[in-house]
C-alpha cells in the first residue's frame, strides 16, 4: 500500500448487515443454532436461539436501511472536504 494508507472498505456494512440479515437461514443448518460472538453465547437454551436470530434479522434490516443515507452524507462531506482543500 503506497504511503501507509490502508484502503477504505465501504462493502464491510453491505456485507454484515446482509449476514445479520441471513443468519437465521444458516443457524437453522446447523447442530447448535445459537449465535456465538466472541466467546459468548446468545440465544442458546430453551428457544433454540429464536431470540437472537430475530434480534440478528431486526439488526440486519436496521443497518440495511440506515446505510443508503450514511453512504450519501459521507459522500456529501467528502465531497467538502476535496472543495475546502482545493480552495
Amino acid at each position: 500500500m503506497p504511503g501507509g494508507r490502508r484502503p477504505r472498505r465501504p462493502q464491510r456494512g453491505w456485507t454484515v448487515g446482509t449476514a445479520a440479515l441471513t443468519f437465521p437461514l444458516y443457524a437453522w443448518t446447523l447442530d447448535d443454532p445459537a449465535l456465538h460472538l466472541g466467546g459468548g453465547t446468545l440465544g442458546g437454551g430453551t428457544l433454540g436461539g429464536v431470540p437472537a436470530a430475530l434480534a440478528a434479522v431486526v439488526a440486519g434490516i436496521a443497518l440495511l436501511a440506515v446505510l443508503p443515507g450514511l453512504v450519501r452524507l459521507l459522500a456529501r462531506a467528502d465531497a467538502f472536504l476535496v472543495r475546502t482543500l482545493l480552495r
